[in-house]
Parts: C-alpha cells; sequence; structure tokens
C-alpha cells in the first residue's frame, strides 16, 4: 500500500549510503540501535491528544472533524540524538484499542507492535525532508545549527487488519555520527 503522498514527493535525490541500511529496516530501530551503540534512550516530548492538522488530513487522508492521539518521541545514543518520531493514532483506532495505546504510557511503540501478531505493517518508506518541508519544522525545538537535508521515514501499521496508526520518523544528523564512531 503505497500513500498517494509519496507520488507527490519522490525525489531523484538518494539517501546517504550509510543511512539506507536504517531507512530500509523492517524491525525496531530502537533495539537496532542498541545493538550497535550499547545504549538507546526513549525521551517522551510529548504525547496528547490534538484537533487534526492539515499535514494528517493529506498524508492519511484522515478525516477531518476527527482529532488524534499524538505522541512525539527523541531516540538517542551515546548523548546524541538520533531520530525523532510522532505516532499518529486516529480517536477511533485509540478508543476501539484502548488497553493497547495506553501501554505508551511506560512503554515504546516498538514493544508493543514488533512480534506481536495483532500488528501488520501495511506500508513503509522513507522520503527527503529539507528546511521547506513543514516536518522540518516539528523538530526546531530538537535540532541547532545549519539547516540541512533530513532523511524520514513514514509507516502505516493497522490492529487486527482493520485499525491504522501511523509512525513518521526523522533521521537527525546524529544518528550517522553515532553510526561512524562504532565502525
Amino acid at each position: 500500500m503505497l500513500l498517494p503522498f509519496f507520488e507527490t514527493i519522490k525525489t531523484s535525490i538518494l539517501p546517504p549510503s550509510e543511512l539506507f541500511p536504517w531507512l530500509t529496516h523492517t524491525k525496531s530501530l530502537t533495539k537496532k540501535l542498541k545493538e550497535q551503540a550499547g545504549e538507546a534512550h526513549l525521551i517522551v516530548l510529548k504525547q496528547y491528544w490534538r484537533n487534526m492538522t492539515w499535514w494528517n488530513r493529506y498524508v492519511f487522508e484522515l478525516d477531518a472533524s476527527q482529532p488524534v492521539f499524538q505522541r512525539e518521541i527523541i531516540i538517542s545514543a551515546q548523548g546524541k540524538k538520533c531520530w525523532y518520531a510522532r505516532t499518529i493514532i486516529p480517536a477511533h483506532t485509540y478508543h476501539t484499542h484502548q488497553s493497547f495505546f495506553a501501554r505508551l504510557e511506560h512503554e515504546s511503540l516498538g514493544h508493543l507492535i514488533f512480534d506481536n501478531q495483532e500488528i501488520t505493517r501495511l506500508a513503509l518508506d522513507y522520503y527527503l525532508i529539507t528546511p521547506k518541508s513543514i516536518e522540518y519544522y516539528w523538530l526546531k525545538s530538537v535540532i541547532t545549527g545549519n539547516e540541512e537535508n533530513l532523511w524520514g521515514r513514514l509507516a502505516v501499521f493497522t490492529i487486527n487488519t482493520q485499525d491504522p496508526f501511523y509512525l513518521v520518523e526523522i533521521f537527525l544528523p546524529d544518528l550517522l555520527k553515532v553510526a561512524h564512531e562504532l565502525e
């Protein structure tokens, strides 16, 4: 399943070769980071209900009248911020599986979804995020310094093949610094 959004953002620019294994990794990125760096720390930035945004409506084709539960986190290792992630859960999905999502209070999303037979990933794709992209502005409190292109990936999941939720991950420049220090 490819979202129409990806048709509009195709680019001839390729990601850095050392980032490609991260962009295409189909298992837990946090587990991969722990294996490579010896640690991975989750920092919850925000976790709240919000009205539908233009971006959510456009990218995921969600109902504008329905709120979403949104969780924003940073994963870091060795004192460096490696990626930002935003989980977007439509109200219907959240309320239908409230006990499942309530676990986000004390567990990572990765612990909830990987190796869980009820969860299916329908789509996973990566894309370029330029300083002109709206996603770049999500990171204003997270990144400092020169504006540079970033890479993100977007995944669509379902619970019991019917109730969708979404994950956007944006890889920060320090991820490659951590990866290079380990080589």
